[in-house]
Order: structure tokens, then C-alpha cells, then sequence
């Protein structure tokens, strides 16, 4: 982004990492969000991206990572989740079914391969 910062602190400053986190701190108890951090709101974030679709390096550019080794570990993760939400999904249907398909012969004497029974 250059030298333009956004956020400044109680002095018109740029805030340093540590005062970054101090802050975020007191705005995340501010808000009733005493279990949140500057660093889980960021994780939070990356999770959210990551299921939405986004790529490594489309994350990597969000975050300012330089490995997509780091997009990946969120990416991996959230395919995870949603593999299970299908097989979840999917053992529902299967429980939901009133009855299984068979196919069904012809006749009484014909096998599903329509050759007669002896």
C-alpha cells in the first residue's frame, strides 16, 4: 500500500505491531468479544476467505504473505470441512431413504440379465 496508513493511534502515529494488538485488544473488549484477538480475527479471516474460494495467491495478496504455503495450510483446512459436510450430507440422505433400489426382474423366471432360470 505504500506509506499511507490507515490506522493511526492516540498520537496521529502509525501504530507498531505490539500497539496494533494492544488496541485491537481493548476494541475486542470494547465490543463484548473478550475471547477475540488481533491474531484470531485474522485467522478468522483467512478461514472465511479460504471457504469462500479464494486462492493462495489471491490471500497471499489480502494478508501480505509471501508463501503460498501459508494460503494453502487455510485452503487445505476449509476443503476439509466441506468434504465432511458432504459425507455428512450424504449419510443423511442414505438414512432418509425409505428403500433401497434393486433392479427388479422381468418376470419370475428371468434374472436381472434377462437370461431364463432353470
Amino acid at each position: 500500500m505504500g506509506d499511507t496508513t490507515y490506522l493511526v493511534n492516540d498520537l496521529g502515529r502509525a501504530f507498531t505491531i505490539d500497539g496494533f494488538g494492544n488496541k485491537m485488544r481493548d476494541w475486542c473488549d470494547q465490543a463484548g468479544l473478550r475471547h477475540c484477538s488481533a491474531h484470531g480475527l485474522r485467522k478468522a479471516s483467512a478461514v472465511a476467505f479460504a471457504e469462500g474460494g479464494a486462492s493462495a495467491p489471491e490471500m497471499c495478496a489480502v494478508f501480505g504473505w509471501s508463501k503460498l504455503e501459508t494460503a494453502e495450510i487455510y485452503i487445505r483446512a476449509a476443503q476439509q470441512r466441506v468434504m465432511a459436510e458432504n459425507a455428512f450430507a450424504r449419510l443423511d440422505q442414505y438414512r432418509a431413504r425409505k428403500s433401497v433400489s434393486v433392479l427388479k426382474a422381468g418376470n419370475a423366471n428371468e434374472t436381472n440379465r434377462g437370461k431364463k432360470r432353470d
